[in-house]
């Protein structure tokens, strides 16, 4: 199983697009505890079997970028239960 990550930019900031690349299904997050909480329901169905690609749109502000990587490492240490790499 696939999820497709892709960083995105719009007028207000920046927002993570998800895809289920077998369904199909996709969702939109503004924050990295809304991300992680969509992924986790997307991916339910599959357990463990799950590989998570990231790209980014070509107009995404490096700024963004550093916001979102460090959102994810105040996530994992927030949840090291949950066994999260990005």
């Amino acid at each position: 199983m696939v999820m497709e990550s892709v960083i995105k930019a719009n007028e207000t900031g920046w927002y993570i697009e998800i895809t289920n690349t077998e369904t199909n299904e996709v969702a939109h997050c503004s924050s990295v505890d809304e991300y992680m909480e969509k992924l986790q329901q997307m991916s339910e169905p599959y357990g463990t079997d799950m590989e998570v690609f990231w790209s980014s749109d070509d107009d995404v502000h490096p700024i963004y970028m550093n916001e979102i990587r460090e959102g994810m490492a105040r996530y994992q240490e927030e949840h090291p239960e949950e066994g999260a790499e990005f």
